[in-house]
């Protein structure tokens, strides 16, 4: 079995609720790409805005997971409040705590970042392949702070 890794891109909104409801979800156009994903395949959630059509810019990488089914599921009802579609659904693995990450601190070291000028333009396909080494530099970066490190912060 050979394992992938790929790159979502959502709201901030549809990553949270991804991530609250354990499954990530597409409109019916990116049904092939979604069921080239395999079991335990990586994936990353990347946010450009909180909202769709908001103009204030998010862009961090907000979720990170692995997929736990065989195939996705079309479904009716509880998508994201205030959308109404008919999505196609995979269930996800999320990593229960993460920190979210700004692309800003991250593109430096990213192969998705380092393909030139218009490295953003295939993120407009809300779906695409991600190399293992972004992969696993994005889940070191959005790990939680190590106990020891916790133990070193005041108190909130």
């Amino acid at each position: 079995m050979v394992i992938r890794y790929w790159l979502g891109v959502v709201s901030g909104a549809q990553a949270e609720w991804a991530r609250r409801n354990g499954s990530f979800q597409v409109s019916p156009g990116l049904h092939e790409t979604l069921s080239e994903m395999g079991l335990f395949d990586g994936l990353v959630l990347y946010s450009p805005r909180m909202r769709a059509g908001e103009d204030e810019p998010l862009r961090d990488f907000t979720a990170i997971g692995r997929i736990a089914d065989k195939r996705p599921v079309r479904v009716d009802g509880d998508t994201v409040p205030g959308e109404h579609w008919r999505p196609w659904r995979r269930r996800v693995d999320f990593a229960p705590e993460i920190t979210p990450v700004p692309l800003r601190l991250m593109s430096p070291v990213l192969d998705l970042t380092s393909t030139g000028i218009n490295w953003a333009e295939p993120l407009r396909r809300g779906l695409i392949p991600l190399s293992k080494n972004d992969f696993n530099t994005l889940r070191l970066a959005m790990a939680p702070p190590a106990p020891e490190e916790r133990m070193a912060q005041p108190p909130r």
